[in-house]
């Protein structure tokens, strides 16, 4: 089974406070960022998207800290 849900369209950016917010169709994530964690996720984000669009993709390929 799978326990992930996969959106197929990208998520809107908002700035909320000065915060950071993802927001789907469905409404925002439980997630706030601060300017700064907002920058290096979506560096992050971008590295990883480009690395599931090659081949042989893992999730075990991504290291966390």
């Amino acid at each position: 089974m799978d326990v992930t849900r996969a959106y197929e369209q990208p998520l809107a950016v908002e700035v909320c406070d000065g915060e950071g917010v993802l927001r789907s169709e469905d409404g925002p994530f439980a997630v706030s960022l601060t300017a700064n964690a907002a920058g290096l996720t979506a560096r992050d984000l971008a590295a990883a998207a480009e690395h599931a669009r090659g081949p042989q993709a893992s999730q075990t390929d991504v290291v966390r800290d």
